[in-house]
């Protein structure tokens, strides 16, 4: 049986408008809650946690309820990691429940400056950490992925997350870039697609021997259009929980199915993923034998047909904690 890595970006949209807490998080973390329990399995959690620190300075009632469900995961035994999306500095109310961004400029880390870097990243893992150490008192949050992917350059972030303690990045999709607009790109091209796992000091796509950080990153496959495009096909009725927008624009439905007849490579995933596809990726996934997968959802894009989907992965593998990942990283 495959092992896999089950990791969840905790967050909410960051286009025109966020969604609200009850459909991009709170209703299908809940489902997946209640799959994970089901299937004695296990996920790591990545918590936005610039969005909780917004919530705190506004004094919004959605603090309190998503904070209940960090705690519920907790209990259940998950683990948690620190996720930043920095344009939460500047949100601003759309409603009585949704935001949306006057700006999306500072969208990655590396457009803060050094103290407001610094201090964004020290008072978010303070925050989930404080949430958590409600039930488990002596957790400390030590993995960490970056908001949209952007890790890079990774200079800027090494020395604060060193003092931090944060020594294990979950941020590469290797063999994968975008270049669509210049606060959301990323270049990992050059990162191992064979590897597991590397250590690495100051680029996460080069592994060094001795490096202080550990980079376990996403399991990259190669998907064929075809099976794209029966994906889509399959999917396109699907409608997602989440009641947001995203930052990138919807492409023509042309121009999409286009896109659909090419084969790509892509991280493994259950958004917007039929069965089908996540046994393929699964499968391919197999091919390259190795010791785990690191697999992503982002609760946001729930659908009924996710449910499913879940579930049947879940039958395949099992799931590995964190700690089951530091021991075979750190060996």
């Amino acid at each position: 049986m495959n092992q896999i890595v089950l990791t969840f970006d905790y967050e909410l949209f960051l286009g025109a408008h966020s969604g609200t807490a009850q459909k991009c998080l709170l209703e299908p973390t809940s489902a997946i809650l209640q799959i994970l329990k089901e299937h004695n399995a296990t996920g790591i959690f990545f918590i936005d946690a610039s969005y909780l620190l917004h919530l705190v300075a506004q004094r919004h009632p959605d603090f309190e309820k998503v904070r209940a469900q960090i705690i519920e995961m907790a209990k259940a035994g998950h683990d948690f990691g620190l996720h930043l999306h920095p344009q939460w500095l500047d949100a601003v109310p759309l409603n009585g429940n949704e935001w949306t961004f006057k700006t999306h400029e500072r969208y990655r880390l590396q457009s803060l400056g050094e103290r407001e870097r610094g201090a964004l990243i020290a008072s978010g893992k303070e925050m989930i950490e404080e949430i958590v150490q409600q039930v488990c008192p002596a957790y400390k949050v030590q993995a960490f992925r970056a908001g949209g992917w952007c890790v890079q350059p990774f200079q800027e972030l090494k020395n604060h997350m060193l003092s931090q303690g944060l020594h294990y990045d979950f941020s590469v999709r290797p063999g994968i870039a975008n270049n669509d607009n210049e606060q959301a790109a990323y270049d990992f091209t050059k990162a191992p697609q064979e590897k597991d796992y590397w250590r690495f000091e100051n680029d996460p796509c080069l592994p060094q021997e001795l490096g202080k950080f550990f980079e376990v990153p996403m399991t990259s496959v190669k998907i064929s259009g075809r099976t794209l495009l029966k994906n889509y096909f399959q999917m396109r009725r699907s409608a997602r929980c989440g009641d947001g927008q995203g930052l990138r624009k919807p492409k023509p439905l042309a121009k999409q199915i286009l896109r659909l007849l090419l084969s790509e490579l892509r991280s493994s995933t259950l958004d917007l993923a039929s069965v089908d596809l996540v046994m393929k990726q699964l499968k391919k996934g197999r091919q390259k034998k190795r010791l785990f997968q690191v697999w992503v959802h982002h609760p946001k894009l729930w659908t009924a047909k996710t449910h499913q989907a879940l579930k049947t992965l879940l039958l395949e593998t099992k799931t590995l904690s964190f700690s089951d990942v530091k021991r075979i990283v750190s060996a």
